[in-house]
């Protein structure tokens, strides 16, 4: 979120995290910003990984996606 709130596109903030964590979670993060620069909503992308990321926070960042809110949602 800090990234984010420094005006860092979230392509940018996930290929960056990709770049800082080591193994499968790094490979992950490089993967949800490839779809985010192929125009994949993030609730979409971070929904292929239902081992990392839970419905529930999947569905919160979709609610922000369409009520204009994600960035308050992400803090």
């Amino acid at each position: 979120a800090s990234l984010q709130n420094a005006g860092i596109p979230l392509v940018s903030c996930f290929a960056a995290l990709g770049d800082s964590v080591e193994g499968d979670m790094g490979a992950v993060c490089h993967e949800i910003a490839g779809h985010l620069a192929r125009g994949h909503a993030v609730s979409a992308s971070l929904a292929k990984y239902p081992t990392i990321f839970s419905s529930f926070h999947v569905h919160v960042i979709k609610v922000g996606e369409q009520t204009g809110t994600l960035e308050k949602v992400l803090c």
